[in-house]
């Protein structure tokens, strides 16, 4: 197990210090440093505004943040775990326009849809099905993805875009959302790893009825046949 890419966890600061101090010692006995210009810190929840002690590693003050990047995921300051998807859009923005630039006027759509599926939209999905996603963060998201139909289809019509993307076979973002989601929790339930699966069997049915709700359907259903109901809707 490496020692970079940590995150720690805490519901008070003094708790939050200790764990700092047990990491440093741990660390000292294996000969290993921290550097302390990568680390930060952030609050989330109701009192995330408010000013509070300063947590020092080694002597250094770590400093408090309104935003950390972890694992290239980009995780605010809030009331509530919320993810900040500017970093992701830009760089889905930078290779889909890569793409449309290098084709130039190579009118071939069903090609410049598949690149830019394959090559940019990753980009913009990496890792949503590990995150809750409310209905605001869903079309924030699905905006550059419709933007690419409506440069290639040159179109704003919303249904000529939803036509456009049944027919091409390529689903708005809340449905490909839906299907990453249930497909992860179908892995994390057949994984060997015993605490993974505890976790997955005592929280799994919260997303599912999240995602059951976005559908109109019932949790039962959705779990049994979400391929199917994800379809429907689409069609």
């Amino acid at each position: 197990m490496y020692t970079d890419d940590l995150i720690l966890l805490s519901p008070s600061i003094c708790q939050l210090q200790n764990m700092l101090n047990m990491c440093c010692s741990e660390q000292t006995l294996l000969d290993l440093q921290v550097n302390v210009k990568k680390c930060s810190a952030i609050r989330i929840g109701n009192r995330y505004k408010n000013k509070c002690t300063d947590l020092t590693l080694n002597g250094i003050k770590i400093p408090w943040t309104t935003e950390v990047k972890y694992l290239g995921i980009y995780i605010v300051a809030a009331t509530k775990f919320k993810c900040n998807f500017d970093a992701a859009k830009a760089k889905y923005y930078r290779s889909a326009n890569a793409i449309l630039a290098k084709l130039g006027n190579n009118n071939n759509k069903p090609v410049t849809l598949k690149l830019i599926s394959t090559m940019a939209l990753p980009c913009l999905t990496y890792s949503l099905e590990a995150l809750s996603l409310n209905k605001t963060e869903l079309v924030s998201l699905n905006s550059p993805w419709t933007r690419a139909f409506e440069k290639i289809f040159k179109t704003f019509d919303k249904n000529m875009i939803k036509q456009c993307q049944h027919y091409t076979g390529f689903m708005p973002m809340l449905h490909m959302y839906a299907l990453k989601v249930m497909s992860f929790l179908e892995k994390l339930n057949s994984t060997e790893n015993i605490m993974l699966k505890t976790l997955s069997s005592d929280l799994s049915t919260d997303d599912i009825g999240r995602l059951a709700l976005l559908f109109n359907s019932t949790v039962a259903d959705f779990r049994s046949s979400y391929r199917a109901i994800i379809r429907l809707t689409f069609d």
